[in-house]
């Protein structure tokens, strides 16, 4: 199961809670790679599976292919 590792939310202008103010978050989200059983290209997204189900969405990939290529040497490197 993924968890976030790090959560940043500075308050500056133009946010929706607050006229004078704009959200900022950053998550970071960790499944190792010999937990992927799934990469696949979706709509210029690539989407991850896990053994247990996981799924997370990479959006707005300029190249699916490169990082399924990618993804997938890492795991073959990992598994040798």
């Amino acid at each position: 199961m993924s968890t976030p590792m790090q959560t940043h939310t500075p308050l500056t202008p133009s946010s929706p809670l607050d006229p004078g103010k704009e959200v900022t978050a950053r998550f970071t989200l960790a499944t190792p790679l010999h937990r992927i059983t799934l990469i696949r290209s979706l709509f210029g997204a690539v989407q991850i599976v896990s053994k247990t189900g996981d799924k997370h969405l990479l959006k707005y990939q300029a190249d699916p292919a490169g990082v399924i290529t990618r993804m997938d040497a890492a795991r073959q490197e990992e598994a040798r």
